[in-house]
């Protein structure tokens, strides 16, 4: 070794003695500043030191661990370990280690941070330890650090593994010529089907251009297998352990009626790191058989491999004459190899009494037979009940249309079904079911169809002598011919008629409405939604101020049926003076629908219908919550376009400006006042446009 570095010299202590005996050891330095102790790779004994009382005949291996002086010459020093027996101090030993002090090593092997500066020669291991407990089958690493100390910085290693074991760096399986300084990591396979042991690997390393420096560390692996095993139950108690009799590992609740039984999904999971098979015991209430393929309690598995798992049938059955209540029968599991390796869950089995099911289900009766075929769809939501001597089970469909009914066998009942608002019943609301036997199932079916959707109430103005015009827009619920019809007053006079562009105004693109335009069908583009607009005319002599609600009415005759369907609208009038300026307000998005972060599009028409101006206009749009105005949409500080005629005047939405818009984000109102910075007057038949833009939070 070199100057204050430690090394070791293997030392065996046998008792050859016949009787129990323990020994005092000393050691001899050979100059001042030399230290020793004696270690057994986890524990330090400063000498003198006594081992513990070793039986006759019984070896015990320790390690000299000398510290040479930093102030040592380069040359051999020779030191003494002397051993005397405490029962007899005649007995004694005595042998010599000699340090031969030279230059430096050049090489030092580190091992998971141990063994700086600490060297051991060639297959001893003694340059470093580490120790890893690892089970069968498992892989782990020991973290190699080559150091160069000086010289050149090539090294040879090599190492010699287990018999069966896996042990790498890198790709090499046993040596590695060449390789420099740095660290390494050393990689060990641990078979399997290794048996519970201790395992050295010692890894040697030689400088490449002077074999004789050398360092040798070992990796100590502890192997023992473990035994642990889960049980499931129906998928219920993963990673839920029992004690035995507690079924507290997993708990799974059927229902059975008398007279039946019932089948749990038994799992056992191994989940030790070597293969076992299982004892299965289990205590069924009295008159009660259970059983596991056949075999009645107690039972064996065969062996399942580490980390495997095998599936079972846990089979009960009931007697016909349990009565209704909970029933739990206690599985428990044990180790074959490891009696302290258990497990227990509980199967539950809830007795009811006799049952018999009533499926009921609400369908679209789209081509209205009153039958359910192929592709009709079911209604979901639709409320349901089926009546009951203890009170009446309600429901409401599922996805499909269906609700699943349990109910008592042999009592007769009533199946009902509350027809959706919007929907018509093309069969009996109300259908008698037949008392039926345990086990049986009775399907009821309802057939509806959705009505007309007709939208929607109106408000408006128009002078004596003139028109009212009422948009409304008509969407198929199902085929068949529709017609419209309005209860006016005395003398005013109605019209209808296809709004073709569906702008919500009579332009002269629109037709008057026949009835091929109300022969609705859902199915059919031009058919399945139907844009109507009822004229009103108003007769001169009709004093202003004058307000009045006619109602209007859209039936259907569903195809194929007498069924009719009705929906109802109520428009309101304003009578203006026959001489009066008019405003028309329509407004309009450019999007049908939008995603957050999107931006819609605003344009608010507005229009004299009248014959005279009107003055003094101000317009409020309410903004929901769930958008934001966009500043700068046409440009900075045009937040906002006025078209008028042929110009666009840009204004912003900040109330501070002078100009016509007022945006109030406390109440998210928007105010155009067209009058605020001059006198505005719309003229008969004139129009404009305010046009912004809200982008979707």
């Amino acid at each position: 070794g070199v100057p204050g570095q430690t090394v070791l010299f293997p030392i065996v202590i046998q008792n050859e003695g016949t009787v129990p005996d323990s020994f005092t050891l000393t050691w001899t330095r050979p100059a001042n500043r030399w230290t020793a102790v004696l270690t057994d790779g986890v524990n330090d004994y400063a000498l003198p030191w006594t081992t513990p009382v070793m039986t006759p005949g019984e070896a015990r291996t320790y390690y000299l661990a000398v510290t040479i002086s930093d102030r040592a010459d380069y040359t051999s020093y020779l030191s003494l370990l002397d051993a005397v027996s405490s029962t007899d101090g005649r007995i004694s030993e005595s042998v010599s280690a000699v340090v031969a002090v030279g230059s430096a090593n050049e090489i030092d092997l580190w091992i998971d941070g141990g063994g700086d500066d600490v060297y051991g020669l060639i297959g001893t291991g003694l340059g470093g330890f580490s120790v890893r407990e690892a089970g069968p089958g498992e892989t782990i690493f020991f973290t190699i650090t080559l150091e160069n100390e000086s010289g050149t910085d090539l090294f040879d290693l090599s190492w010699a593994a287990p018999p069966g074991w896996e042990v790498l760096i890198g790709d090499s399986t046993s040596t590695m010529r060449g390789a420099a300084s740095g660290v390494y990591l050393l990689e060990v396979r641990v078979p399997a089907l290794c048996p519970d042991g201790t395992f050295d690997i010692i890894l040697d390393g030689r400088k490449a251009d002077k074999p004789y420096l050398v360092d040798s560390v070992t990796g100590r692996i502890i192997v023992a297998n473990s035994y642990a095993v889960d049980a499931l139950i129906d998928g219920y108690g993963d990673d839920v352990y029992g004690a035995p009799g507690s079924g507290g590992g997993g708990l799974s609740q059927q229902s059975a009626p008398a007279g039946t039984g019932a089948a749990f999904a038994l799992e056992l999971q191994n989940e030790g790191s070597a293969p076992d098979a299982y004892g299965i015991a289990w205590s069924a209430p009295a008159g009660w058989n259970a059983d596991i393929g056949g075999s009645p309690s107690p039972c064996s598995t065969a062996q399942i491999a580490a980390g495997g798992s095998a599936g079972f049938v846990f089979d009960v059955d009931v007697p016909s004459a349990a009565a209704p209540g909970d029933y739990d029968i206690i599985i428990d599991i044990v180790s074959s190899v490891d009696p302290n390796s258990v497990e227990s869950v509980t199967a539950r089995v809830t007795v009811t009494a006799a049952t018999a099911f009533i499926a009921v289900t609400v369908f679209d009766d789209e081509d209205h037979d009153g039958l359910r075929d192929e592709g009709e769809p079911g209604l979901s939501g639709v409320s349901v009940l089926v009546t009951d001597p203890a009170g009446d089970i309600a429901a409401a469909t599922g996805a499909g249309g269906t609700f699943l009914f349990e109910v008592g066998a042999g009592v007769p009942r009533v199946a009902v079904e509350t027809t959706p608002p919007g929907y018509y019943s093309l069969s009996p609301d109300t259908v008698p079911v037949a008392a039926l036997s345990a086990g049986d199932t009775a399907r009821v079916f309802f057939a509806d169809v959705m009505g007309p959707i007709f939208t929607p109430n109106q408000n408006t103005s128009a002078p004596a002598g003139g028109f009212a015009d009422f948009a409304h827009t008509i969407a198929a619920g199902t085929a068949g011919q529709a017609s419209l019809s309005a209860a006016p007053p005395a003398g005013w006079v109605e019209a209808f008629y296809r709004d073709n562009n569906g702008d919500g105004l009579l332009d002269s693109g629109d037709t008057m409405l026949s009835s091929a335009d109300l022969d609705l069908d859902p199915a059919v583009p031009g058919r399945d939604v139907v844009p109507v607009i009822m004229r009103i005319y108003i007769p001169p002599a009709v004093p202003a101020g004058t307000v009045e609600v006619i109602g209007v009415r859209l039936e259907q005759v569903f195809a194929g049926t007498a069924v009719t369907a009705r929906a109802d609208l109520l428009d309101g009038v304003q009578v203006l003076a026959a001489a009066s300026g008019l405003l028309r307000l329509v407004k309009e998005a450019d999007l049908a629908a939008a995603q957050p972060g999107e931006a819609i599009t605003y344009t608010i028409s507005f229009s004299n219908p009248g014959t005279e101006s009107v003055q003094e206009i101000e317009i409020i749009d309410i903004l929901p919550d769930e958008v934001d105005i966009v500043t700068d949409a046409f440009g900075p500080g045009g937040d906002i376009a006025w078209i008028s005629g042929a110009a666009t005047a840009y204004l912003t939405a900040d109330p501070a400006d002078p100009d016509e818009a007022l945006y109030d984000p406390a109440s998210r109102s928007l105010r155009i006042v067209l009058s605020r910075r001059a006198p505005f007057a719309l003229g008969p038949g004139e129009e404009g446009r305010i046009v912004f833009r809200v982008r979707i939070r």
